[in-house]
């Protein structure tokens, strides 16, 4: 019975035990740090490999969010704005060439009237005063003026003068330079002096210039002669 106590007290907690049997039935010291420090190069390792293999695909995305970025927040409201003026700046120019055209309208057609007035007022400069004696002209409308008249021609003489005989027949009248005439002896038959007096005014109011110089009448045959002359620019002007 002593010696069960002898052997209770010898160890209590095993503070008496040997050193060796602590350390095999603990656990070892150190143990723990060295498999830590064998984590930490892995980490770094894999953390490489990623680093290495997704590099350029990060850059490229990160390139792509910064292009998007700016594009939204920079890009995008200038070019919204550069539409906005081009457009107005369209519609500026196709009014500026509406009324362009609109103008160039009016003149073409007002260049249109001037040149049909033009030609109007070139025939009519022709008809009161043409280039050449225009004998059938003159024939043509003596021959319409009486009949309008109710006046009856017997007979037209027309005559040239040339420059001797117009000098000597113009001694008391002064014509313009350029200026020549066509001598007309009008015969005109038996009828009203009303119908006369109406052949003279129509003559008169004729476009073709003409200028009545002498009426002389026949008692015998109870006619008329009407001398006028019919005016013409001539070639010596």
């Amino acid at each position: 019975m002593n010696n069960d106590q002898n052997q209770n007290r010898a160890a209590p907690l095993g503070a008496d035990a040997d050193p060796a049997d602590r350390q095999f039935s603990g656990t070892a010291p150190g143990a723990l740090p060295k498999k830590k420090e064998a984590q930490k190069p892995k980490l770094q390792s894999f953390m490489r490999q990623w680093f290495e293999q997704y590099c350029r695909l990060v850059t490229v995305a990160a390139c792509a969010v910064l292009l998007a970025a700016g594009y939204a927040f920079l890009l995008a409201p200038k070019l919204a704005r550069a539409r906005s003026i081009s457009g107005e700046q369209f519609l500026v120019v196709r009014h500026e060439r509406e009324a362009l055209e609109l103008r160039l309208g009016y003149a073409a057609k007002l260049g249109a009237g001037s040149a049909a007035a033009r030609g109007r007022t070139i025939k009519q400069v022709d008809d009161l005063l043409p280039s050449d004696p225009a004998t059938p002209q003159i024939l043509t409308s003596l021959e319409t003026i009486a009949a309008e008249s109710g006046a009856v021609i017997d007979g037209i003489e027309l005559v040239v003068p040339d420059e001797k005989t117009r000098k000597d027949a113009d001694s008391d009248v002064v014509l313009p330079a350029g200026v020549s005439y066509v001598e007309v002896t009008l015969a005109v038959g038996a009828g009203p002096y009303e119908a006369l007096k109406t052949l003279l005014k129509n003559i008169e109011a004729n476009i073709r210039l003409m200028d009545v110089i002498a009426v002389v009448y026949s008692p015998i045959g109870k006619s008329y002669t009407i001398i006028l002359r019919a005016y013409y620019l001539s070639e010596n002007i």
